[in-house]
């Protein structure tokens, strides 16, 4: 398996082709002006249902609010099984909350 993965990967010369030369410049950007928030999460509960025959509730969110304006920047964090990943399936339209809204 390590033989294909090196076999197939770019040869140096084809690197080159491939990365663009230098950008023009932008130009100016303004900042974000807009009062309402880009993401805006309002009492968010999701349980799943564990076990045989799925009797155990296993609570992943509950109560979770918050706002994020646009231009900022916002970090997830927490231990593992804290409903990262619960959360941003949600606000992915991945899974649907039990209770709550996101948008």
């Amino acid at each position: 398996m390590a033989g294909r993965i090196l076999a197939s990967a770019p040869t140096r010369d084809n690197r080159r082709a491939v990365v663009p030369g230098p950008r023009e410049p932008c130009g100016r950007v303004d900042p974000v002006t807009r009062s309402e928030p880009a993401v805006e999460v309002r009492e968010l509960e999701k349980t799943f249902r564990t076990g045989w025959p799925r009797r155990r509730r296993q609570v992943a969110l509950r109560g979770v609010s918050f706002a994020v304006r646009a231009g900022t920047i916002f970090a997830v964090l927490g231990p593992n099984g804290a409903g990262k990943t619960t959360l941003l399936s949600i606000l992915g339209t991945l899974l649907l909350p039990d209770r709550g809204e996101a948008r």
